[in-house]
């Protein structure tokens, strides 16, 4: 089973031997590439539609692996409640589809370590949401899919204590490649922590020809927002401009970080 390179980005996050729950498992291909390169012991594979689930079983069933690979109908986390998973998987969403799954997930298992989130849209509101309810992201991943960069977050569901009150994401130690740009470009460091829900919190710690089109990816927007706002007459359209324009101004001081 050959997979995109999104979903072999998420593929490699998992540990040997590890038990997977995958959410909205489409046509189970992840599943079916964890079991046959001895990745998973176990997947349980759900989809909130009987049709796609049935086109995962399909597969599931042509590569001989009904064992290995479960699959369940329901929305979200519920059919996984009574699962014993080491990780859980959520991909190909929207971010506010699945900050809905997540006020769910207190029905899993204790034995849940950690999620692995590939958010479509919606990053920045994902972000706020994992840090308002204290789960601690562990890393920030960058892939490239055709011309596109996704973004894939490796979150521990366990949440944390601390004194203070803030997340120990702002008391961390900084990764090498972010501790070398935060000590060499300090202004455009402060930009990029004004924009990390956004960006991510270990941005700089992907391949710098990722971060560059990702940036770029970023740019691009700004400057069609700029494009399609410049000398609108509404004050609504006005303000939209000026704000792009500045994260315009923003975004390539983060990149001159590189």
């Amino acid at each position: 089973m050959d997979l995109t390179p999104r979903l072999l980005k998420i593929a490699e996050e998992i540990r040997s031997e590890e038990k997977v729950g995958d959410i909205g498992t489409d046509h189970g291909y992840l599943p079916i590439y964890l079991v046959e390169n001895r990745i998973a012991k176990e997947v349980i594979a759900t989809d909130i539609n009987q049709e796609p689930l049935k086109a995962a079983y399909k597969n599931i069933k042509s590569h001989g692996m009904e064992k290995q690979i479960k699959t369940k109908l329901g929305a979200g986390t519920l059919p996984l409640e009574t699962e014993n998973l080491d990780v859980v998987i959520i991909a190909g969403m929207g971010g506010k589809l699945i900050i809905e799954i997540l006020k769910e997930s207190r029905s899993l298992k204790k034995s849940v370590d950690r999620i692995i989130l590939q958010p479509m849209q919606q990053q920045k509101e994902l972000r706020m949401y994992l840090f308002k309810q204290g789960f601690d992201i562990k890393k920030d991943l960058l892939v490239q899919e055709d011309r596109r960069i996704y973004e894939v977050l490796v979150v521990s569901l366990k949440t944390y204590s601390n004194s203070g009150g803030k997340s120990n994401r702002e008391n961390s130690v900084l990764g090498e490649k972010t501790a070398q740009i935060a000590k060499n470009h300090p202004t455009g460091f402060q930009i990029y922590n004004e924009l990390r829900w956004e960006l991510g919190f270990f941005l700089f710690e992907n391949p710098k020809n990722l971060v560059l089109k990702f940036l770029d990816q970023k740019i691009n927007q700004m400057e069609k927002i700029i494009r399609e706002t410049q000398g609108a007459k509404s004050q609504a359209a006005n303000l939209v401009n000026q704000r792009a324009m500045k994260k315009l101004e923003n975004l390539k001081e983060v990149k001159g970080c590189l």
